[in-house]
């Protein structure tokens, strides 16, 4: 009998060891994949960045009723104009 609990005991630190190991390992490849999508995604911003710097901005539509606004003073009004 003590041997099988013996046996048991083992089988059941062995395999403790080896979910601790599993989760380790996917813990790292979870890690790895986070610090990369957040490389890629830093990459895609600047290039988005430096294309819209490259354009030449085009001209600003007039908002509808921006105009009153600035007769009345209202907020949100532009008053540089």
């Amino acid at each position: 009998m003590d041997a099988t609990l013996a046996a048991m005991d083992a089988t059941l630190a062995a395999a403790a060891i080896i979910a601790l190991l599993l989760a380790w390992a996917m813990a790292v490849v979870a890690w790895q994949r986070i610090r990369a999508e957040r490389r890629q995604a830093d990459a895609r911003v600047a290039d988005l960045l430096a294309e819209l710097a490259s354009k030449p901005s085009a001209p600003v539509a007039r908002i509808r009723g921006q105009r009153r606004h600035r007769q009345r003073g209202l907020p949100g009004a532009d008053h540089r104009a």
